[in-house]
């Protein structure tokens, strides 16, 4: 990753709702990595159509790992496992306007 580029990791936020009932609380790393965000979403639940039709799929070295859009600017990877998505980043290359990707999430 380049210094231009910046990581976001996604959460649903059905599950933030569970562990917190409020807004504006700050969630350190140890807490994040204490939870299965993921563990009741499937992959093929998840409605990609908005982000590809900016980005197309990029090849990927892994077959648990799907990225859509441009692994050195802005893009989107999902980790998976068994159809049930462990992780979901957001890069984002902060040397361009990427307003667009994140209307569309």
């Amino acid at each position: 990753m380049a210094i231009w580029q910046y990581d976001l990791m996604m959460l649903p936020r059905e599950e933030i709702q569970r562990y917190i009932d409020f807004e504006g609380v700050v969630i350190d790393s140890d807490f994040l990595e204490t939870i299965d965000w993921w563990k009741r979403k499937l992959l093929k639940l998840i409605d990609l159509s908005k982000i590809e039709e900016i980005y197309s799929k990029a090849e990927s070295w892994s077959d648990s790992l799907l990225i859509i859009g441009a692994i050195d600017s802005d893009c989107i990877k999902i980790s998976h496992a068994d159809g049930t998505i462990d992780e979901l980043l957001v890069r984002t290359d902060l040397r361009r306007d990427s307003n667009n990707l994140f209307q569309r999430l």
